[in-house]
């Protein structure tokens, strides 16, 4: 676990993780499933957001913050609703 979430964690008194994920890639300081996880966790939120807004009069902006532009554009997320670009 990064040492940040270690740090808060041991604030906050919680137990240890039980699972650590396999298969992270480092980028710069941060760590991240592949490209492909992303982009399928991501397109089955999106397309279950979706599905429970058809019908409405308006739907919401689904948007991914500090994620690349790379998984945006493939998931079908290709505006600037988010600034962290």
């Amino acid at each position: 676990m990064a040492r940040p979430l270690l740090t808060i964690a041991r604030k906050w008194g919680l137990a240890p993780m039980e699972w650590a994920p396999s298969s992270l890639s480092k980028d710069g300081s941060h760590y991240h499933f592949p490209h492909e996880k992303r982009t399928d966790i991501y397109g089955q939120i999106k397309q279950a957001i979706e599905h429970a807004w058809s019908g409405a009069e308006a739907t919401p902006i689904v948007a991914l913050c500090k994620e690349t532009k790379q998984v945006r554009s493939a998931v079908g997320i290709d505006h600037s609703h988010c600034n962290c670009e």
